[in-house]
């Protein structure tokens, strides 16, 4: 009876190891996959902020791109960026693209360049 008993005991103890094995492989196994999930979610926003960086610099270029286009057809005088370039000796560039911004303006380009 008593061998028994003690056979028996020694049993549960094992079945009560087992289950604490399993349940400890359990959580152990939810936690590589929670990481596992929340590294495929760091991935997918990473290349989603890349997607939107990479479009916000498209889009930029094209505006920049459209904005050199309309300034290109402003006519400047040639006698306009000739009194740009002396009155504040910058090189020729500059003063037609400041004509330029201003529409034609003298004064106003002037002004922009003292700025």
């Amino acid at each position: 009876g008593k061998r028994m008993a003690a056979e028996d005991a020694d049993e549960v103890e094992e079945e009560e190891q087992k289950t604490r094995v399993a349940a400890k492989t359990g959580r152990d196994l939810e936690r590589v996959t929670d990481y596992g999930a929340e590294s495929e979610l760091d991935n997918t926003k990473a290349q989603e902020a890349l997607s939107k960086l990479t479009k916000s610099d498209q889009e930029e270029r094209e505006a920049r791109l459209a904005r050199a286009k309309e300034l290109a057809a402003v006519v400047v005088k040639k006698e306009d960026v000739d009194l740009v370039m002396s009155e504040l000796e910058v090189d020729k560039e500059t003063a037609q693209s400041a004509l330029q911004e201003s529409g034609g303006d003298v004064v106003i380009a002037l002004r922009q360049l003292i700025k």
